[in-house]
């Protein structure tokens, strides 16, 4: 397993927004970052207590990508909830609670021989709560042809 590889290195943490710095331009990664608001308008998700949810993706498999996972991880205030194996794919889920019991973020961390990803989801909600956004969530259908950005050439992207 790729966490418990790295674990036993001695190191840093990070937090997700770091790590999020850190890749959000890179070449080879892709870097999401949806807010409460964004959620609302897409009707993807309607969950009370969720401030955002933020996907880091890289195209490849990456060392550094997958030690730096590791890094966010293993904060001590980061509790394991569960394991999921199936082919070549090893996926952990951790949470973070609050003092009164709600889980103050969630994170997914997904492993596999091609490509790994970490996703969170913040705010203050109950394990109920958390249960209900899986069953929200829409499958996106893939294109069949591929996107190719548009961007003014005078104008600058934000960023």
């Amino acid at each position: 397993m790729p966490l418990v590889a790295a674990a036993q290195h001695t190191g840093d943490t990070m937090t997700f927004t770091e790590l999020q710095k850190k890749y959000a331009a890179r070449q080879g990664y892709t870097s999401v970052r949806m807010t409460s608001e964004m959620l609302k308008l897409y009707g993807t998700i309607e969950i009370a207590g969720v401030n955002e949810i933020r996907i880091i993706s890289a195209d490849k498999f990456s060392d550094e990508f997958n030690n730096d996972m590791v890094k966010v991880v293993r904060q001590p205030q980061y509790k394991l909830l569960t394991v999921v194996e199936e082919k070549s794919t090893v996926a952990h889920f951790f949470f973070r609670q609050t003092p009164n019991g709600h889980i103050s973020r969630f994170v997914m961390t997904v492993w596999g021989s091609e490509t790994n990803t970490i996703m969170s989801i913040s705010g203050n909600f109950s394990i109920a709560q958390l249960q209900s956004i899986a069953t929200q969530i829409k499958p996106i259908k893939p294109r069949t042809q591929p996107v190719r950005p548009r961007v003014h050439p005078a104008k600058p992207v934000l960023q």
